[in-house]
């Protein structure tokens, strides 16, 4: 499941489309887990770059960042709606 978290989560940052109904409810734990760690890992690159106050450093590590926050939002949002759709 790690794995196919990683090469997910990969797929998810990429633009693919998000399909949480063909993951088992293990894969989408550990998928979700993934999003949520690159999203903490990428805002502390953030606030360490702002450390050294490199206006474009700090702009491309914010683009990376809501790049990886878009990402997990619309996991998060497509997981939502399937468990809406649910008889």
């Amino acid at each position: 499941a790690r794995l196919g978290a990683v090469v997910e989560a990969d797929l998810i940052l990429a633009g693919a489309p998000v399909d949480a109904g063909a993951m088992t409810p293990r894969e989408r734990k550990a998928l979700r887990k993934e999003l949520r760690n690159r999203v903490e890992r990428e805002s502390l690159r953030l606030l360490a770059v702002s450390k050294g106050a490199s206006g474009e450093a700090v702009k491309r590590q914010t683009e990376q960042v809501l790049r990886v926050g878009r990402a997990l939002a619309r996991y998060l949002s497509a997981a939502k709606r399937r468990r809406q759709v649910k008889p």
